[in-house]
């Protein structure tokens, strides 16, 4: 018993970490957007595709808000409609968001690798989105986890990346 009681408290604790995290991210990156963090020189660069870089820090962002509570059991087993319907909203973030990044990519530094791995990531993060959904109109719901399972840290990956690049001293 006292076992199972430890496991769950440190679930929850992970759970409480992984939504915090992902909001400071999500808030870092509406800063980004507004011009009020974030280096000048990256602003001019991204400026230069303007819609698609919105598309990616703001649906990205938006999906950090939501992405998380999506994972919350008490979530999906009293309130399952607001669970469908945040999954609806997400999985459009994604679409929005996925698309920008896949824009962005080839415009990264850090060169060949840096365009490739964030091209990559947009992309699995798109696929991921994408058999989720299909999953899900299967009913087959233990795929449909699995698969968004891994749509948050495809998101997630390069949002800490950017985060911690742009925070970085130069």
């Amino acid at each position: 018993m006292k076992n199972t009681s430890m496991t769950h408290r440190l679930q929850v604790m992970l759970f409480v970490a992984l939504v915090i995290a992902s909001i400071a991210v999500a808030f870092y990156a509406f800063g980004f957007q507004l011009r009020i963090v974030g280096d000048p020189g990256f602003h001019a660069r991204l400026d230069e595709v303007a819609l698609f870089s919105t598309m990616h820090v703001l649906g990205g962002g938006l999906c950090l808000l939501l992405g998380g509570f999506q994972f919350s059991k008490r979530l999906r087993t009293k309130h399952l409609g607001l669970h469908r319907n945040m999954g609806r909203v997400y999985l459009i973030l994604v679409l929005i968001g996925g698309c920008g990044s896949l824009v962005l990519a080839p415009r990264a530094g850090g060169g060949l690798v840096a365009k490739l791995g964030f091209g990559m990531l947009a992309a699995v993060w798109l696929f991921s989105a994408l058999q989720a959904y299909l999953a899900v109109r299967r009913k087959d719901i233990a795929n449909h986890r699995a698969w968004m399972m891994r749509t948050f840290p495809s998101l997630s990956q390069p949002s800490l990346c950017a985060s911690t690049l742009a925070c970085s001293p130069r």
